[in-house]
């Protein structure tokens, strides 16, 4: 099956990722006096589950598409410049896995943690891995540049607009770090968002520790934010971060109307929107959490399809499917 040939290249992605918080003894040889055992003073290791890894990796393909090994099959495009595309994201895919169902376990995020996590990380970065917001542009593709209000802090602001070699083209803000003949260098993370969870002061500032390594983070911007792109790092902070927020939004003194605490714990949508806008229940966290949803129904469509005896693919057993008599009045349609 399609994740038993994945558990080679995940375990060895595992190997490179390593557990964080592993402890180190020595064992005494003979009658020679023992050596003491390694202190741990990392956090403890989190045990994953290959076959969980092998379903994120599904998650992950069923959100790019691009990244499946069949895309080369379907669209106008040079072989090898195509299997190198696909190439690199499945590899991006196999990497992002292990990190993923590590972080949502040591957060507590429960047992489809993970795959909301895969979705929140497509929304905020589109899985990417590397600084997506730091870019040098080409100034022949300036399609034109307009000139905004400095920042605060004194910085210099421009709405771009870029045109593509696919004719298409997009409009942004972003501050101005560097302008030369040729090219301009720009930072689009305009809020000094962070890596592919795009992690503000709010989620990672100076001293702030690091779930999975125990240490602190620097006060030295440079240095915080090098460490800050590791996307393990990132994800570990996220995943705190989430997993405050959860807490905040479905508790005894707040929770959303017409749901139980659990039925609140388990459906991102509701809140997960806080964490794009700080803010529990309003329009723009509402409209978050359903593109959060929607990312989360389109992976798990994949991972289904291709994995269906995984248990979060089999539905609950209801009276109408084990074949028992429902006592109840008839149910209703229900609506999505």
């Amino acid at each position: 099956m399609f994740h038993e040939l994945l558990n080679v290249g995940v375990w060895l992605m595992i190997l490179v990722i390593g557990m964080f918080g592993s402890s180190v003894a020595a064992e005494e040889a003979g009658d020679t006096e023992p050596v003491a055992a390694v202190e741990d003073t990392g956090p403890p290791a989190i045990v994953v589950d290959p076959e969980m890894i092998d379903a994120v990796v599904l998650f992950a393909l069923g959100l790019h598409p691009d990244w499946q090994e069949s895309y080369c099959e379907t669209i106008n495009m040079r072989e090898d410049l195509c299997r190198a595309k696909q190439e690199k994201g499945y590899a991006t895919a196999v990497l992002w896995a292990p990190i993923l169902v590590q972080e949502a376990a040591r957060a507590g995020l429960g047992e489809d943690g993970a795959f909301w996590l895969a979705a929140v990380a497509m929304k905020e970065n589109s899985l990417a891995i590397g600084d997506q917001c730091i870019i040098n542009i080409t100034k022949s593709r300036l399609a034109s540049m307009e000139e905004l209000d400095a920042s605060p802090a004194g910085e210099r602001r421009v709405r771009l607009c870029v045109s593509w070699d696919s004719g298409r083209r997009s409009c942004r803000s972003a501050i101005v770090l560097e302008e030369q003949d040729e090219t301009i260098r720009v930072n689009y993370c305009m809020a000094g968002e962070i890596g592919p969870f795009q992690l503000t002061r709010y989620e990672a500032s100076a001293g702030d520790v690091i779930p999975a390594t125990g240490e602190a983070l620097p006060r030295a911007y440079q240095e915080r934010r090098e460490i800050l792109m590791d996307p393990a790092v990132n994800t570990s902070l996220a995943a705190a971060a989430i997993a405050r927020l959860q807490n905040h939004c479905c508790s005894e003194t707040f929770h959303y109307e017409g749901t139980t605490l659990e039925a609140c714990h388990e459906n991102w949508d509701l809140w997960i929107g806080a964490y794009n806008c700080g803010r529990c229940d309003t329009s723009t966290s509402r409209s978050y959490g359903a593109r959060i949803r929607a990312y989360y129904e389109r992976g798990m469509a994949h991972v289904c399809r291709e994995m269906p005896e995984l248990n979060l693919c089999t539905p609950a057993e209801t009276p109408e499917n084990s074949g028992e008599e429902e006592e109840t009045a008839p149910l209703t349609e229900s609506t999505q």
